[in-house]
Parts: C-alpha cells; structure tokens; sequence
C-alpha cells in the first residue's frame, strides 16, 4: 500500500507553531482566569456572597460583615484589608449571625468614628484571618464597586504562610504556577526544628516579596484609580522575647541574632516568619512614597522593639497596643484628608467573655508553641501561665485552669490529673502535650 504523501516540511513548520501558538494562548488564558477572574478560595476559609441588595463576607466560623452594595448618602465608607491583625484576631468571635462592631486597631477606628460623628462614617472590615496580599487583590478587585471612598490597608504577615517547602522561584509570580505549587508538601513544626530555610532559600524568599510588592501595588493602584483615599500602613510586631524557628540556609544564623538581642536581625533570618520581615516594610513604605498615599508607620508607632505586652503572640496587638495603632489609622486618615480633625480614640467595644476567650486562644497557642521548640520553652511557657490567668481573672475556666497545670507540668512540675475531656482537648495541641499523660 502506497503511503500517503507527507505534507510540505513549511507546511509542517507552520502546524507545528500554529499548535504552540494554541498551547501557549491557552496557558495565557488559564493564567488570566485563575489571577483575575476565578474565585479559587474554600467557602471553609473565605466567602464571599452578593446578593440583591447586601453582601455578606465572611471568614472562617467566624461572625461575617453584611453591607450594602453602595453606602447610603452622604455617608463615607472606609473600606480595611488585611490579614488577622486587621480582622482583629484574636478578639473576632464566632458565630453565624452578622457582627455589628470590629475588633483590634479597626474597631479602635470605627468607635472613634462612631463617637464623634454618629452615622457620618461607616467602616467595613475586610481582614481575612490568615490572608495574604493575593487574597487582599481578590477582594479588592470585588471591592472597587462598592462605592467607597476610603482604603486602608494593613497588610503583609502572612506572605511566608503556606507556601510549600520548595518551589522555583522564577515561576512564584504566576497564579497558575502557585495554585498547584501550594498541593505540594509543607513545612511542619516539630520540636526543635532548626535548619535550612522553611521556603527554599534566599531567591524563594525575594520571590516572595516580589510577588507581595506587586499585589500591593495593585490594590493600591486600583484605589487610587478609583477615586478612593488611601491609608497604607507598615506591619508592627513583637520583636522581643520570642525567639526564631528556621534559619535561612547559607545567611547569619537568626539564632545567634536573638541570642545577642538584635531582635530585628532575629526576625528578618527567621525562615518561617510570623513578623512581617523588614523586606516588606521597606516596599511598603516605598510603594507609598510612589504612590503619593498616605503612610501610617505603625512599626514606628509601638517603638523600636516592642514586647509581648503588646502583642498577644507575635502580631496580634493586646487592647492598648491596638489603640496605638487605631490612634496612628485615624491621624492618618486627617492627613489625608478623610477627617476634618482629629477624634478622641476610643477602644475597641469588646465584652468581657470576647477579652477571656482571646486570652484562652493565646493561652492554648503559646502552650502548643512550648512544644515546637522543645530545647528552650521557658519563655513560652510562661506566655501560656501568663494568658491563662488573664482567663481566670475574667471568669471561671477549666481549661485555663488545665492550662496552667500542663504548663507548670512541661517545666518539670508534677503531672496534673485532668478529667478525660480535658486531657484530649489539650493533648491534640502537640504530642508533646500527650506524652505527659
């Protein structure tokens, strides 16, 4: 049987690109769904719902903000993004049912507002607990149809948060590559893990932040370009008394830089980092000088080398210190010129059963984190004995009860007798916890 005649080899040249120039829009056009369109979040973590007439946001199990799509006249609405410091972690409570009030530096802001001009202002808070700059674009892509005037922006502790364990760095800026880099394996605490860097290394980590200074640029970029004033803010953070868990593989040890108190050295080393490194800072005040936005130095705000007397772990500000940082948003918003002066700040509304369970949260997290680095939990521990009597000041709580044993109990006291409930709840923290039993 006579072969068929094989077409012309321009022929097959220009089939052949003509299929590359097919796989090659089509990879462009994944890309383009995935960063701008697709909504590629769990209902489980973040929600968001519009319906005629309202839109609900919600995060987590968390109580959700409910709003309407435009504000009412002669109202300014002043929209905050974040992560869990603008969320108001740990102080946001649970529940199905819309919260009316925010909590942390936000609702410093909003009763302030409240307080001096009743129903003039109305402030909606964004903060996605455990959200990056990536989901802060999402939702701002969203957000610039809802008629505000205002943006403030507190962003950038999460951005080392998982990520996986290796990853290409050239490939980090695409959402497609990211969206399947995340399914690989992660890093996970165990005691004393100290070694190379939770990410990768030294590119990984100016990949990251390279991908932070253009999701920032563009949330900031669509405010401006829609009217809205804007309030950037640095990231503040417990410097002091909590020591490093990775070291960046071939760069000076974190370990050391704590060990000789230069707490800020410490924090930029650590490899898996819960304070916002200095990197990120540096781009977001460089981000606002370009911009022409208003800058709020929050890091500047709560000094040099803040303490866990601010801070109910390593980020979250305890009451006075989100006061500090609500006080520095509304003088930012006067400088900008939302506010025709500056109002008394005023804290927070927060019931006494929210400050107890916020201080039990801690409690169990400084307890669990005793446990991750087993070679020096002194200081830990202490931080759980320290929040869980501020849960007993409060009200009656066996767990905080339990909490004070377990922790005494890892510092080489006695094992305590915990009913069986107890002892479960608390041994799921860290099998550290389960081996005193």
């Amino acid at each position: 049987m006579a072969e068929a005649p094989r077409p012309p080899m321009g022929d097959r040249l220009k089939q052949a690109l003509l299929t590359v120039a097919i796989c090659a829009l089509g990879l462009v056009g994944l890309e383009l769904y995935v960063d701008r369109i697709d909504w590629g979040v769990s209902d489980s973590w973040y929600r968001l719902q519009e319906d005629e007439g309202q839109v609900l946001f919600g995060c987590q199990n968390y109580t959700p903000v409910v709003f309407t799509p435009q504000p009412a006249e002669g109202v300014t609405r002043i929209l905050a993004l974040g992560g869990s410091t603008t969320f108001g972690f740990p102080e946001h409570p649970r529940g199905e049912q819309p919260e009316a009030h925010s909590y942390g530096f936000v609702g410093v802001v909003e009763a302030s507002l409240q307080a001096a001009w009743p129903d003039r202002y109305e402030v909606i808070n964004l903060g996605i607990n455990g959200g990056g700059s990536t989901d802060s674009l999402r939702l701002m892509r969203k957000a610039v149809d809802w008629g505000a005037d205002v943006l403030v922006l507190y962003d950038g502790h999460n951005e080392f948060m998982g990520v996986p364990a290796s990853f290409p760095a050239s490939l980090w800026r695409f959402a497609l590559f990211r969206r399947f880099a995340v399914l690989g394996p992660r890093v996970q605490s165990a005691p004393g893990a100290v070694g190379p860097a939770a990410y990768g290394g030294a590119a990984q980590r100016e990949a990251i932040v390279a991908l932070f200074e253009r999701n920032t640029r563009a949330i900031l970029e669509l405010a401006v370009d829609a009217g809205m004033k804007v309030v950037v803010s640095t990231q503040a953070a417990n410097l002091a008394g909590f020591d490093p868990n990775w070291d960046i593989e071939g760069l000076d040890s974190a370990d050391e830089a704590f060990a000789r108190g230069d707490w800020r050295q410490a924090a930029d080393l650590d490899a898996l980092p819960f304070r916002a490194p200095s990197e990120l800072n540096t781009v977001l005040r460089e981000l606002a000088q370009d911009l022409g936005v208003v800058l709020v130095d929050a890091e500047a705000a709560l000094g040099p080398e803040p303490g866990n007397e601010d801070f109910y772990d390593w980020v979250h500000p305890r009451p006075d210190a989100a006061l500090t940082l609500g006080t520095a948003t509304l003088q930012g918003l006067v400088e900008a010129e939302v506010l025709p002066s500056m109002p008394q700040a005023v804290p927070a509304p927060l019931t006494q059963d929210q400050a107890a369970e916020a201080e039990l949260r801690t409690a169990r997290a400084w307890l669990t984190w005793s446990c991750v680095r087993s070679h020096d939990p002194a200081w830990r521990l202490a931080q759980a004995e320290r929040s869980a009597q501020a849960v007993l000041a409060l009200r009656e709580d066996p767990e905080a009860e339990a909490i004070l044993l377990v922790a005494q109990a890892l510092d080489g006291g006695p094992t305590p007798e915990l009913t069986p409930e107890l002892r479960e709840r608390l041994s799921s923290l860290h099998r550290c916890i389960g081996e005193l039993f």
